[in-house]
């Protein structure tokens, strides 16, 4: 591994994710690491194919944002269960 890349607090912004890992030094980094905050925003979906899409090159490590994302999903689904 040569170099690697760290990107944080994309929050769920795909055109600025986009413009981000089309940089020289994002595009040809041996790994990228997220770290964090890209799942909340206005289109988490489409923020975490992307990264989904960079496979073994990609490492997320969730941010507070990310783990209340979790965090209110679960409980959603407790709350679903228990009807």
């Amino acid at each position: 591994m040569n170099s690697v890349a760290v990107l944080s607090d994309i929050h769920g912004v795909p055109p600025v994710l986009d413009a981000v890992l089309a940089e020289p030094g994002i595009a040809g980094a041996d790994l990228v690491v997220v770290t964090g905050d890209h799942a909340s925003g206005s289109q988490p979906n489409a923020v975490l194919e992307r990264l989904v899409a960079l496979g073994d090159r990609v490492v997320l490590v969730r941010g507070n944002a990310d783990r209340e994302l979790v965090a209110l999903l679960a409980a959603k689904r407790s709350r679903s269960r228990m009807r």
